[in-house]
């Protein structure tokens, strides 16, 4: 009797999350949501004298990226189809593939807590942009030798 009512218990507990509305879900999810890109700027790993144009990367500026559960709804190449999310802590080093060559004081200059791991979103997406988190409420990408902020909306 006792496993008929832990299973009709566990039962219960799937239909009401089957059936909780989808925003409801997403808003427990840190990252879900509406995001636009606010600023591009030379990455710190680059010289000044090779950056890439300041016109070409100010084409992703103020355009929105929307983490969906099953989909990036974001302009090319940060849209994507089925991602696999994860959620991993990186270390400065690790933030944007390892490129940052001072990454303590990068890390810090760019507004990431000194010398502290970052929460970073992986999408196992075919560009395999990582999304680190400065707060719940910012995030940077790096794309093509510039660092791109989101602020949620």
């Amino acid at each position: 009797m006792r496993h008929v009512r832990r299973l009709a218990g566990l039962a219960a507990l799937m239909l009401a999350l089957a059936t909780t509305p989808i925003q409801a879900r997403e808003m427990r999810i840190p990252f879900y949501g509406v995001w636009m890109i606010s600023q591009a700027r030379p990455a710190p790993w680059v010289d000044p004298a090779t950056a890439t144009d300041p016109y070409l990367s100010q084409g992703l500026v103020r355009r929105k990226v929307i983490f969906l559960w099953d989909a990036i709804d974001a302009p090319p190449p940060l849209g994507c189809d089925r991602p696999d999310y994860h959620m991993v802590e990186v270390p400065p080093e690790g933030l944007f593939q390892g490129n940052l060559t001072q990454p303590i004081l990068q890390a810090q200059a760019l507004g990431f807590r000194a010398g502290a791991p970052v929460t970073t979103l992986q999408t196992d997406c075919e560009g395999a942009i990582d999304f680190h988190f400065v707060d719940y409420a910012t995030a940077m990408f790096a794309l093509d030798n510039v660092i791109y902020t989101l602020r949620r909306r």
